[in-house]
């Protein structure tokens, strides 16, 4: 039998925000939306890989980067 409890709990879309904070870009996505980050130093056709580990505060993932690193594509993947 189905019933609605074995109906997983909603995910949120992901989201990925970025701001420029002394000189770091700061990239930040909500937990709850399992997201987890990639990057690749291609937009198109190049190899994607876990950007790190990155930090956690009041539900919210951030991710620095610092400015003078070499140009980089991030994206969101949730595990299907």
């Amino acid at each position: 039998l189905y019933s609605l409890s074995d109906t997983p709990e909603p995910v949120e879309p992901p989201v990925l925000a970025f701001a420029v904070v002394d000189g770091k870009l700061v990239l930040r996505w909500a937990v709850s939306s399992q997201a987890v980050l990639e990057v690749s130093s291609q937009a198109s056709g190049g190899t994607w890989t876990l950007a790190g580990e990155p930090l956690l505060d009041a539900g919210t993932y951030y991710y620095e980067v610092p400015m003078s690193a070499e140009a980089s594509y991030f994206r969101l993947v949730v595990a299907q």
